[in-house]
């Protein structure tokens, strides 16, 4: 299991920083980024479930918040769950106005 463990966290670690730099690199530079969503927060998920060290596991949460594609990810998720559910309750759909329709008229 250490093997795994340490395959696992190395995953994590490349993921999260090449997530984290193209995130800073967005937002400093202006320019559009794409995020590698959830492998960064998984797999160090993962690393830290399947380690064999006390304590480890009390920690396996952290890598999900910690990289940013895994937590901006969740956060559109979220936020896509939410409007969908406003939307059934208000009898719309809520991808009506999140996906306009080529001919611009929404129809």
């Amino acid at each position: 299991m250490t093997v795994i463990s340490l395959m696992l966290a190395t995953v994590a670690l490349l993921f999260t920083l090449a997530n984290a730099i193209a995130l800073a690199s967005g937002l400093l530079g202006g320019r559009r980024t794409s995020l590698v969503p959830f492998w960064g927060g998984v797999s160090g998920f993962l690393a830290l479930s399947l380690c064999p060290l006390d304590g480890a596991r009390r920690w396996a949460w952290l890598p999900l918040l910690l990289d940013p594609g895994c937590a901006w990810t969740a956060i559109l998720l979220a936020r896509a769950v939410a409007m969908t559910a406003i939307g059934m309750l208000l009898g719309e759909s809520a991808s009506d106005d999140a996906f306009p329709r080529e001919g611009g008229r929404g129809d």
